[in-house]
This record gives C-alpha cells, structure tokens and sequence, in this order.
C-alpha cells in the first residue's frame, strides 16, 4: 500500500511530441541523445540521459500502453516495432557503455550489459501500474546509483 505522499509527488503526463511515421531520426528513438552526452562519466551521462528523457514521448504512459497494446494485438508492428528498439546500429546506449569502457570505468564484457536496456526501460512502462505515478528523475537516478551502476561494478 502506497502512503499518500506517494501518490501527491506523481506528476501529471507531459504532452505527446507528434512525429510523422515515417520520420525515423534519433530523436524518435527511446534512447534519444544518448549517443550525444559524455560528461566524461557513466554515472553523469546516466543521470543526463534520465532529464533528457523526461522531457521525451516515452513519459506519456498512455501512449507507452497503447503502443504496447496495439504490438500484442498486430505481429507486423510488433515485428517492426522490435526491430527498431533492437537496432544495434542505432543503439545510443551501446555506444554510452562502449565510451565508459574505454574510460575504463566498466568491463567491456560485463555479464550486466544485454540486461540493460530491459531495466532502464521498465519503469517508463511498469511504474504507473505498479505504484500508480509515473517515474520522475529521483526515482531514475536512485534505479541507475543503487541498481545499474553496481551491476556494472561501480561503486
């Protein structure tokens, strides 16, 4: 059961960014401008890549569900929607953990690293139902400093 304070910090979804479907930019991908932030830091460019993605389509769970839905209900978009979101070529979050490996920070072989992309997307789509707000940068920032960074080996 969730105290009230709870549910009061939940903050109300931010407008949906409307985008052409055949526009397919980085700025349209979840993990948008994640290839351009390096602070020199994994931890700093995790935490930037949190506010840079609040302010993104991914914070209007609505649209998160319905996309959702509308994948179990049509295997094509279910199909293209997956290749998309698996774009290895595309992927900015690959190219985040390469720089931090070679700072040195992380080990380019980390059995933590296929896991990632599963857990730092799960909240945008299972926070509203589980507790009822959707997620905010403390609750990012505390996923990334006590679940992300340690899988990695950082302190």
């Amino acid at each position: 059961m969730r105290p009230a304070s709870a549910r009061r910090r939940c903050i109300a979804n931010g407008a949906v960014r409307r985008r052409s479907s055949s526009t397919r930019s980085k700025s349209s991908h979840p993990h948008a401008n994640a290839d351009t932030i390096d602070t020199g830091s994994l931890r700093e460019d995790l935490h930037a890549w949190v506010r840079a993605s609040l302010a993104g389509p991914l914070t209007d769970v609505s649209l998160v569900h319905a996309i959702m839905h509308a994948c179990m209900t049509n295997p094509d978009l279910a199909r293209a929607m997956r290749e998309r979101m698996n774009d290895t070529e595309d992927d900015p979050f690959e190219q985040l953990f390469a720089r931090a490996a070679e700072r040195g920070e992380i080990d380019p072989d980390s059995p933590a690293l296929p896991y990632l992309q599963l857990v730092l997307a799960g909240p945008y789509i299972l926070r509203q139902f589980f507790e009822d707000c959707p997620p905010d940068e403390k609750y990012l920032i505390g996923l990334i400093d006590s679940v992300v960074l340690p899988a990695l080996g950082i302190k």
